[in-house]
């Protein structure tokens, strides 16, 4: 499963509007799926334990499409890697 496909699901649970997984397109803005400041800290709690990965604050506080979550998550995963070698 990608990243993309991860974020995608977890958008679909998470959303305060009905829509499935295949729906969310990459370019999409995250209140198009009824996001706000608050649903969007459970988005990223939910996503933080899909990928066990810990996102810093500032930066998932300002994510606004799902691209930006897509390429948040990249460079986390690409930061803890380095980090155990």
């Amino acid at each position: 499963m990608s990243i993309l496909q991860g974020v995608q699901e977890e958008i679909s649970q998470c959303s305060l509007v009905p829509v499935q997984a295949s729906d969310v397109k990459e370019d999409a803005w995250l209140i198009e799926f009824g996001f706000d400041s608050v649903n969007s800290v459970e988005l990223v709690m939910a996503l933080e334990e899909r990928f066990e990965l810990e996102l810093p604050d500032g930066d998932a506080a300002a994510v606004e499409t799902v691209s930006d979550i897509v390429s948040l998550i990249e460079q986390q995963l690409q930061v803890d890697n380095a980090a155990s070698l």
